[in-house]
């Protein structure tokens, strides 16, 4: 699995963080979160931070990109 996390630094606002992977299918996504729940010592330190990065979120835009 492919990693990049970019920020928008240089131009408009500056508190936003993207995360992408790159997988060979989309339901290799939900492979990859399985391992992680099966992880005792990853799903204990992922629910709190999810917890608290929800309250963080107000609303989200969701962009559908695809190549061509």
């Amino acid at each position: 699995m492919k990693t990049r996390i970019m920020t928008d630094y240089h131009s408009g606002r500056s508190d936003r963080v993207q995360a992408e992977w790159t997988f060979e299918q989309a339901s290799d996504m939900d492979s990859e979160f399985q391992v992680v729940a099966q992880n005792p010592a990853a799903a204990a330190e992922m629910g709190p931070w999810m917890g608290r990065l929800n309250d963080l979120i107000h609303y989200s835009e969701a962009e559908l990109w695809q190549e061509r």
